[in-house]
């Protein structure tokens, strides 16, 4: 099932009670609200869905991500569920994209998913009334004729709407969507608006989603739509030190949402997944995906595999690469040594395997500031400590350019974050 925007939004914005214990999540499908909450809190969470197919998609995402033990995932109309428990929930979510006078979908699952032919908005609200705590926090995403039935069923119940946020695609369309959030005390709603783009992701939807798609949501996202398998590069987008940030200022794309500042190759086995990479103070190393993600937990992962021509390489890449193992990181981006950085390890790997030196085409390096002849200070700082001239010109290769090679597709493109 695919992962919309919706979900994502609404993961990302709800407003988290003070003191929240419990959270519902109402029609949870393949678990990336639930994971997205689990991430920004501390709770214990049940997501409850009809379809029984998305609640095993759900629940082997939350086996392979950091909060396996803060989620679960039950297979059960919400409707039932409530005649078997009398817990209450600091916080209930809901992404119910119902379309109550479209045509129905001839397949079931889809009907499931995209219209209320198990849950009626009635029967949502009557299920919020129940299981919502003294001062909890109800959070729904919906298009605008269902919001505007949802915020009267909601009064009747004594349910009052304190925050909402207005979804508009473009600064020349419509408002789409909002998120409506009640309480059960009565206070001044605070309303926001959320432009999500003008020609590209806005600033203010960029800001409000990277702060919540870590590694292994993103990780969640990719595994609803495609699997990961042995030979897929993972890229890493992320700003958040100066060598990072340094490494976007001099090998930034022209396409600004998508600039990457490491990459690895991953091994699926029957042991779990890894990822053979290089990195700074370690060299080349075999990691653990839950180690990997825990190096980049502020970052933001991308996922290319190879184009169907290709894959006959990645085999004999990752047996390279491996070979390169306990070898040491290449401080000075030379391809001469026998020392490695990230992407010269990938490109070593494939160049090799296909013998081919231009399987991945290398680019001269610059160090230059953009549109200026002067060096970085941090690029002129950092080669004048390794006692080296700044390699300006050599052949190099860098995650972003090589992420562009025509060789390889990237996974979720539409839902690819700047950090």
């Amino acid at each position: 099932m695919k992962v919309g925007t919706d979900a994502v939004l609404l993961g990302a914005w709800m407003p988290v009670p003070e003191n929240c214990k419990t959270v519902l999540d109402i029609g949870s499908g393949c678990g990336v609200i639930s994971l997205m909450l689990a991430q920004r809190t501390d709770a214990k969470i049940i997501g409850v869905d009809i379809d029984e197919k998305s609640v095993k998609e759900a629940q082997r995402n939350a086996e392979i991500s950091p909060w396996k033990d803060d989620v679960q995932f039950i297979h059960e109309n919400i409707v039932d569920f409530a005649q078997k428990t009398t817990q209450k929930f600091d916080m209930i979510v809901s992404n119910p994209p119902f379309f109550e006078n479209s045509l129905k979908s001839p397949e079931i699952s889809k009907n499931i998913s995209k219209h209320n032919v198990t849950l009626s908005l009635n029967e949502l609200i009557d299920a919020v009334e129940i299981f919502l705590s003294e001062n909890g926090r109800f959070g729904v995403i919906l298009p605008i004729e269902a919001a505007e039935k949802v915020e009267k069923l909601a009064i009747s119940k004594h349910l009052y709407a304190t925050k909402k946020l207005h979804i508009y695609p473009t600064p020349s369309k419509k408002k789409n969507r909002i998120i409506l959030v009640f309480e059960r005390k009565k206070s001044i709603c605070e309303e926001e608006n959320l432009i999500i783009r003008d020609k590209e992701y806005t600033d203010g939807y960029l800001d409000l989603v990277k702060k919540y798609l870590l590694t292994a949501c993103c990780l969640l996202l990719m595994s609803c739509t495609g699997k990961l398998s042995t030979g897929d590069l993972i890229f890493v987008a992320s700003e958040n030190s100066e060598f990072e940030k340094s490494i976007v200022e001099v090998t930034k794309s022209d396409d600004k949402i998508l600039n990457f500042t490491h990459v690895g190759i991953i091994n699926v086995t029957d042991t779990g997944i890894f990822v053979v990479e290089a990195v700074p103070q370690k060299g080349v190393v075999y990691s653990s995906i839950q180690e990997f993600e825990n190096e980049n937990k502020n970052g933001v992962l991308y996922v290319a595999s190879f184009k169907p021509e290709y894959q006959k390489y990645t085999t004999g890449a990752l047996s390279r690469a491996c070979s390169h193992l306990g070898k040491g990181y290449d401080y000075a981006f030379d391809f001469e040594n026998d020392l490695y950085y990230c992407s010269e390890l990938i490109y070593d790997a494939y160049a090799y395997t296909s013998n081919n030196p231009h399987f991945f085409e290398t680019p001269n390096m610059t160090f230059k500031k953009e549109g200026t002849d002067e060096i970085l200070p941090y690029w002129h700082n950092y080669f004048e400590q390794l006692n080296i001239p700044v390699p300006e010109g050599k052949p190099g290769i860098n995650p972003t350019a090589l992420s562009r090679s025509d060789k390889l597709r990237i996974t979720n493109y539409e839902l690819r974050i700047k950090l």
